[in-house]
């Protein structure tokens, strides 16, 4: 009944860095099948049908994209939902993991996943902390006691249940809405991919997958252009952008903008990479979004350029902050210090702690050398967009007190 906090932790975890990325591109027509059977996903092929975008011979012009659809297809697992009144429930145990077990009608027998347990218990019976103190303290029989009687005096009650299918065992990933849409991870990469590749065509540009990180419930993929633009007295920026995808409770699909900042003339200097406040997102859609509301936030893709000429403007900035002063040491102390352990584990502050207390990252290095220093405290995707959130949030603050 643990927290999540990174998609490492799903029961399907596959990923791709750079230079393990080929970049041979997709083909159009290999996005058929990531338009399936289901109702949203109809809505979406007629509002997004293939032939608008090109010959379905057509490459997909995005270098990598045929590594990132054989990503997924390695990880689709099978996702179902199921409608049903409690009564039709029966109450099984407890797996080994202090997960509840259950059984549906059909005979479909799943056990919990991520939070479903405590989201089970706190959603239908607010009880989800009672449930928590049962389990680990081995109180089964008196938890049973009090779900089988509160199943019978709710039985009509109709919830929707999201299941995964992995190596013959059915998990309990969720209660879901019936009133929302899953834009699940295939419908994620077919609307970005799709909105990209008109975007390099009308545009001109290249970019290619960077990296990519696929769960069964979660994506993370970033695509950068090939082509940087040389900022005087900073070095080479590359603009980027990151996709997100949540399917779990309260998660949502993102577009960011996002840049890599290599100090020097070649691709081989010290670097690292900012991403803005997710409230700068270039879109943030909710799982209760409709359909024609995603054809709008998508459109928001064409406004990049102007986003990308705002962050220009504070990327010219840094050539101002010669050193990373004590100051800006300190800030970035305490937002990694104080940061929650959704977002930083202790292992990670630690690793910050050790190039503080060592003097590996101090006053006579540039913030680009600073920040590229702390990169090295983590490897995990999640931790690594955190912290390019604090470098782009100590770099707007430090531009705009030059302003003021």
């Amino acid at each position: 009944m643990g927290r999540i906090d990174t998609i490492k932790n799903h029961l399907s975890y596959l990923f791709l860095r750079e230079g393990e990325i080929d970049k041979k591109k997709a083909k159009l027509h290999d996005l058929r099948h990531f338009v399936r059977d289901r109702e949203l996903d109809k809505a979406i092929k007629e509002k997004f049908p293939l032939h608008d975008f090109g010959k379905l011979t057509d490459d997909i012009d995005i270098k990598g994209t045929k590594d990132l659809l054989d990503l997924f297809d390695e990880i689709d697992d099978k996702k179902y939902d199921i409608l049903e009144t409690l009564e039709n429930i029966e109450y099984i145990g407890v797996s080994h993991d202090s997960e509840i077990i259950i059984k549906f009608s059909d005979d479909i027998k799943g056990v919990g996943v991520y939070n479903f347990t405590f989201d089970f218990f706190e959603e239908l019976f607010d009880m989800g902390k009672y449930a928590k103190f049962c389990i680990k303290n081995g109180l089964n029989d008196l938890l049973k006691e009090n779900l089988l009687k509160l199943l019978e005096e709710f039985k009509t009650i109709e919830k929707q249940f999201r299941l995964l299918d992995k190596n013959d065992t059915t998990y309990i990933r969720a209660i879901t809405s019936t009133r929302y849409n899953n834009y699940d991870n295939h419908l994620a990469i077919y609307l970005i991919l799709l909105s990209l590749h008109k975007l390099v065509s009308e545009e001109k540009i290249s970019i290619y997958v960077k990296e990519a990180h696929i769960s069964d419930s979660a994506l993370r993929i970033i695509f950068e252009q090939e082509e940087p633009i040389r900022v005087e007295g900073v070095g080479q920026v590359y603009f980027g952008f990151l996709v997100s995808n949540g399917e779990i409770r309260d998660s949502k699909f993102t577009f960011e903008m996002r840049y890599r900042i290599i100090d020097g003339d070649n691709d081989k200097g010290i670097s690292f990479a900012a991403i803005p406040n997710l409230e700068e997102a270039v879109f943030n859609i909710q799982h209760s979004t409709g359909v024609d509301n995603v054809i709008s936030k998508l459109n928001n893709i064409n406004n990049i350029h102007n986003i990308k000429y705002s962050m220009l403007e504070y990327i010219e900035g840094i050539k101002k902050v010669n050193k990373l002063s004590d100051n800006i040491i300190y800030l970035m102390r305490n937002k990694i210090k104080y940061s929650k352990l959704k977002d930083l584990k202790y292992e990670t502050k630690d690793n910050f702690n050790i190039l503080y207390e060592k003097n590996m990252i101090n006053n006579t290095m540039t913030l680009i050398e600073g920040f590229g220093k702390i990169n090295e405290i983590t490897t995990d995707v999640e931790e690594r967009i955190y912290l390019e959130r604090i470098y782009h949030d100590i770099i707007k603050d430090l531009v705009d007190r030059q302003k003021g």
